[in-house]
């Protein structure tokens, strides 16, 4: 049974025992997601595929989810949060949500409580690194001082302004050890750039199957590095951990940040970022959209980019591929991949 109407609070409940999925998404979300080869394997998969646009409440989806009973759930930015208790939407076995952090979708009671939950995983991590890279490039290049100069001050370059760098052999530093950090240190190989990598509690393990040298502490990593990439999730714990003075530790080289702008003390960047010797390169914000007069705007030595780190939207459907591949190893009794415990939920952006 395919639905692409609002399914009706008084909808009777399944006969079959076979797995049914409930896919919550609007039209911009299924396309955005979804490339027209990956909606056909899903209705391959689920021949009584179920459609319906996420509800607008908490409440409307728990009435949504007991009158249609699905065993999976399909959703992804606009789907509200899921009921606190399992027993309030007691046929759903799995959450297979499209994008990334969930903590403001599934309270961690359903996860101890058996409820299946996966995301996009890593899945998009390559698209994040990539933006890392861009953002290193563009620093040290002071690419985008120069087309605003370029496009608005007819400016150029002379003797005495071209203070452009290059990425080759530079030492970078990663403050996280996740798999866009991974996946930025395959980036980084053909630049033979000296790799370096922390963060609070990681195993060794981690380090060395990213192939990466561990520094001894988050001081060490800034002081001993070019340029540092801020990849590390942000938790209550990690708040404001990077300083002034771990941003004075890199004199007048590099910092990016494709985390989250919470990561880092505002002021104090902000403070550095004006005296003109550090470069920053920054996707991520306290406030987000950027407001329009933050001083932040407008520095010659700071680019910015408007929250783009990843995926681009032409990149959704890796995210897709995921879930899909996810789908199918439930269907044959298999654990999805990539699949949060209330340890990993802690750890969460």
């Amino acid at each position: 049974m395919r639905m692409n109407t609002p399914v009706p609070a008084h909808a009777a409940p399944r006969a079959s025992a076979a797995p049914r999925l409930l896919v919550c998404l609007g039209p911009e979300e299924r396309s955005s997601f979804f490339l027209p080869e990956q909606w056909a394997r899903l209705e391959a998969l689920f021949p009584d595929l179920l459609v319906q646009t996420a509800p607008p409440t908490p409440e409307a989806l728990e009435v949504l989810l007991r009158s249609v009973e699905p065993t999976i759930l399909l959703g992804s930015w606009r789907l509200p949060a899921l009921p606190a208790q399992r027993v309030r939407i007691p046929s759903l076995r799995y959450f297979c949500y499209l994008a990334g952090s969930v903590r403001r979708k599934v309270p961690r009671r359903l996860l101890e409580e058996g409820l299946l939950v996966s995301n996009w995983g890593s899945s998009i991590s390559r698209t994040v690194a990539e933006c890392a890279l861009l953002l290193l490039l563009m620093t040290l290049r002071e690419a985008s001082h120069w087309a605003v100069e370029m496009h608005t001050r007819h400016g150029f370059k002379t003797a005495g302004n071209n203070h452009a760098r290059s990425l080759f052999g530079r030492r970078v530093g990663i403050h996280g050890i996740g798999a866009v950090a991974k996946h930025l240190v395959r980036l980084l190989v053909p630049f033979g750039c000296e790799v370096r990598a922390w963060s609070e509690g990681a195993p060794e393990a981690l380090f060395a199957q990213c192939g990466v040298q561990r520094a001894p502490s988050l001081e060490a990593l800034f002081a001993t590095c070019d340029a540092v990439v801020e990849a590390e999730a942000l938790r209550p714990e990690n708040e404001g951990c990077i300083s002034e003075a771990h941003l004075r530790l890199l004199g007048d080289g590099v910092f990016i940040n494709i985390a989250r702008g919470e990561l880092v003390e505002e002021q104090a960047l902000l403070r550095v970022a004006r005296e003109g010797r550090l470069r920053v390169g920054l996707d991520v914000y306290h406030d987000e959209p950027l407001p329009p007069h933050d001083p932040l705007r407008g520095l010659p030595n700071v680019t910015l980019l408007p929250h783009i780190g990843g995926p681009t939207p032409d990149r959704r459907c890796d995210s897709t591929a995921f879930a899909l591949e996810n789908l199918s190893r439930f269907l044959q009794g298999h654990p999805p991949e990539a699949l949060l415990t209330p340890e990993t939920f802690d750890r969460m952006t």
